[in-house]
This record gives structure tokens, sequence and C-alpha cells, in this order.
């Protein structure tokens, strides 16, 4: 059976061959099925020194402005990229081109790179959610499919636990202060069973403020959970 998929996938690859999800350009018969050797290059992961909460590359300290004297009610995020170039056409692409098929290329790598930034497997795996007017118009939740492939990694058990209940304002429209107030009461706790007393990892695309993970992160606490912290591809750095 093993044979014949791997037939099956060297037929499909020679009639439709990959293509490069951040150039378009046809990649190698039977090489890398996501980048050209060019943009992988370039997609690389952050290394060095990062803040010790929300895990954007600084320079000095241990906790970035943003992140100082702030009230968070997560423990901490594990951002693999930084929001910019190659990264931010791909996101591009999977939230506004429905490519959702290229979320999948990236759950080994957060995997990977959060536990080797210190994450310890969560007893539930869950999502940003969107309200249900826009997730119908956009067809899927991208985040959504990246906490299940998450979850199929070993990191803990896929469950919805949280319901946007208020259609909000888009974030990146407005300004920071204007987020908070945005998405005050915008999420519901549901499920409630999985989260009273249980390790919770968040999983979103892009941490840009943290607004909105913060703000689901106190709903699930609020709701009972132990702890709540944050997987995403890439954080935007607007930090020091």
């Amino acid at each position: 059976m093993k044979y014949l998929n791997k037939t099956k996938d060297i037929l499909l690859e020679l009639i439709y061959p990959n293509r490069c999800i951040v150039c378009n350009e046809v990649i190698e018969f039977m090489t890398d099925r996501r980048l050209c050797p060019e943009c992988k290059d370039k997609v690389k992961p952050i290394t060095g020194r990062v803040c010790d909460i929300c895990g954007v590359p600084i320079i000095s300290n241990n906790i970035c402005s943003d992140c100082r004297g702030a009230k968070l009610y997560f423990k901490k995020v594990y951002p693999a990229y930084e929001y910019k170039d190659e990264i931010r056409k791909i996101v591009h692409n999977i939230k506004f081109h429905d490519h959702p098929q290229y979320i999948k290329y990236f759950a080994d790598i957060l995997c990977g790179y959060a536990k080797s930034r210190g994450f310890e497997n969560a007893d539930t795996v869950t999502y940003v959610p969107m309200h249900p007017k826009k997730q119908k118009i956009r067809g899927y939740n991208q985040g959504e499919i990246l906490a299940k492939e998450i979850a199929k990694r070993g990191m803990g058990e896929f469950k919805q636990l949280l319901e946007k209940v208020i259609d909000t304002k888009n974030q990146h429209d407005i300004s920071k202060e204007e987020r908070r107030k945005n998405l005050k009461g915008a999420f519901k706790a549901i499920n409630t069973e999985y989260i009273v007393g249980k390790k919770i990892l968040l999983v979103d695309d892009i941490y840009t403020t943290g607004t909105t993970v913060n703000e689901c992160a106190k709903t699930l606490i609020k709701a009972g959970a132990e702890s709540v912290e944050i997987i995403c591809i890439a954080i935007v750095n607007k930090r020091d």
C-alpha cells in the first residue's frame, strides 16, 4: 500500500508539479514540496535572544517594552518567524488568496521551534475563533486548521474552547487602545470540561500587539484554565 501511495504521489507530481508557496515558481521534481531553494534560504526561524514572554527578537533586557508592565493573561508566546518579507507573503496567501493547504507546512516547524524554546505539552490545543459571518466569507479559519495539525503532532488534545460572539471591527484598522475596547466581551468559553484546571495551548497565525490572544487567554483563565500559552507562525517586531 505504501508503494502504491508513493507511486501515486510521483505521478501526480509529474502531472501537477509543486509550486513554491512564496514565489509560485515550479519546484524541482522530488525535492522540497513547498519552497524553492531560493525562497527556502530566506525563510529562517527566529534565532538568538528573544523576549521571555512574547518571543520577539530583542537586543537587551529579558522582556520587551510591550510586555513590561502589561496585564497579560498568557504565560508565553512561541512565534517561529518575524512577520516580514517571504513569511508575510505566505501568510497573506493563506488568509486572502484561498491557500489553506500552505498551513500544514508550518506545523512541524512550529512544534519543533516551541519545544526548542522550552515548551512542554499542553492538555488542550485550541485556536482563536472567527465570527461565523467572517468565517463564512473566507470559508475556513487558518488558526483552526493549524491547531488541528499541531494537535496531531502530540502537543495536546484538540478542542474548540472559544466562540467569537461579537462581530468586531478588523483589528489592523484601529489603534492598540481601540483594539482592547473592540475585543472586550467578544469571546465566549465553551466545552469548559476541557478548560478547568487544564494547560491550554492557543494557536493563532500572527501576533501583532497581542490584544486578540490576550483577550482569548483572559476568557480561558476566567473559565478556569490553569495556564495559557500561545503558538503562532510569526510576530510583528516593533519592540526593543
